[in-house]
């Protein structure tokens, strides 16, 4: 009798929908909360200004970093399962905390940061996953399936936070959090044992290169080495970290732009996101349709300038309906972009430090727009919110050109 190839293939559509699942759970959460809940009520509720709103961002960025880099740890360390079950319940606390705190701006930046360092660890957790739990003929489709669903979380989610500020407030937004937590740990609990680390890429146990045995300080230093370890890898953090260098003046500046250039209600955060996560659900299906061949650091730096051609489409009217039409170009760049850029890490990591290089990938997507926090502004009160946002989008526009041509050069085929 010939060997049955399909039990592998059934173990691993399997653990595909449960990662499916868990993240649509938690982005659906994640993204009501965020785009309304707490930069609405920032903006709308407390009336932040655009000083107030930029503190409130670099809390939430320098958090995700401090959640990146422990999150990564945590994964070579603990395994995946472990640090994503912890997370979900994290949101369900952070949600409780929210509820329990009167509101004021000084208690939504602290809860918020608490908030962030959670996101940041499940983000890493996410990203690091499929490796842990199918194998490399399904990697593709894992990734793709699982942006998918983060995508679609994009546009049900802003929707669902969009409704809930309309029918009860903006702050009501964090109860849909804390549901989504306890929604998730069933299908975290329930992925296949290489979640606990003991899989192919699994936890670090005693690797040669003492990461086992220096997991403080030296953590940063290790996850950089580690991850400048292959061509490919060396060319893909310096693009994470320069192409979304550019957007960190949407931070603090985009709320403000829809308030005060678009002139729309707090519930159009919600429905231009959405607008976005429906490019970006086509976007990540796409990866579908790449062939293996194409599926290059070359073509992530081609989408990162078609993200900044959307963004400058997005930003530079004072329509809505236009600005609908940038979200929805940006959003099928981003939507390719950030499984292909997975993938790529997922297949080039060390065995054993997943978890690590894709938690410098993310620390150094996340830090990159700390410096345009800071700036953002100043600019936008010496020239205008707008012309700092289309500036933003001109420069990753620029940046991702600049990398096709350096992606040639430092790896090609790749």
């Amino acid at each position: 009798m010939g060997r049955d190839t399909s039990s592998p293939r059934r173990a691993d559509d399997r653990a595909i929908a449960l990662l499916v699942a868990c993240r649509l759970v938690a982005t659906l959460a994640n993204t009501s909360c965020f785009t309304v809940g707490v930069l609405g009520t920032a903006v709308y509720d407390l009336g932040a200004t655009v000083f107030e709103v930029s503190l409130l961002m670099l809390v939430v960025n320098l958090a995700i970093v401090v959640g990146n880099a422990l999150g990564g740890l945590a994964v070579d360390a603990l395994g995946p399962r472990r640090v994503l079950v912890a997370g979900l319940v994290g949101y369900t606390l952070t949600a409780v905390v929210f509820f329990a705190v009167p509101l004021s701006l000084t208690a939504l930046t602290a809860i918020c940061g608490l908030y962030s360092a959670v996101f940041g660890a499940i983000v890493t957790v996410f990203t690091s996953l499929p490796p842990f739990v199918v194998s490399d003929a399904s990697l593709a489709r894992a990734n793709s399936l699982m942006a998918t669903a983060e995508n679609a979380a994009y546009i049900v989610g802003p929707a669902l936070g969009g409704m809930v500020a309309l029918a009860w407030s903006a702050p009501g937004c964090f109860a849909v959090l804390g549901i989504g937590g306890l929604l998730g740990v069933p299908f975290a609990l329930a992925l296949p044992a290489g979640a606990d680390g003991t899989g192919r890429r699994g936890v670090c146990d005693g690797a040669p290169d003492e990461a086992s045995r220096d997991r403080g300080a030296s953590y940063v230093f290790q996850g950089f080495r580690l991850a400048f370890s292959t061509p490919a890898l060396a060319c893909l953090v310096p693009m994470a970290f320069l192409a979304f260098f550019a957007f960190g003046a949407f931070d603090s500046l985009e709320t403000v732009f829809y308030r005060d250039v678009l002139r729309v209600g707090v519930e159009w955060t919600g429905w231009l996101n959405a607008v976005m996560g429906l490019g970006a659900t086509a976007g990540s299906l796409a990866l579908l349709r790449v062939p293996e061949r194409r599926q290059t650091v070359g073509l992530a730096a081609w989408l990162v300038a078609v993200v900044g051609a959307g963004t400058v489409l997005y930003v530079a009217t004072a329509s809505p309906w236009v600005a609908a039409c940038g979200m929805a170009v940006l959003g099928f760049g981003w939507g390719l972009f950030e499984p292909l850029l997975n993938l790529v890490v997922q297949r080039d990591a060390p065995e054993g430090a997943v978890g690590r290089v894709m938690g410098v990938l993310q620390m150094g997507q996340r830090s990159s727009g700390v410096l345009p926090l800071l700036a953002a502004p100043f600019l936008a009160q010496a020239f205008g919110v707008q012309p700092v946002l289309v500036t933003a989008g001109a420069v990753a526009l620029v940046a991702g050109l600049a990398f096709v041509a350096v992606a040639r050069r430092v790896a090609p085929g790749r």
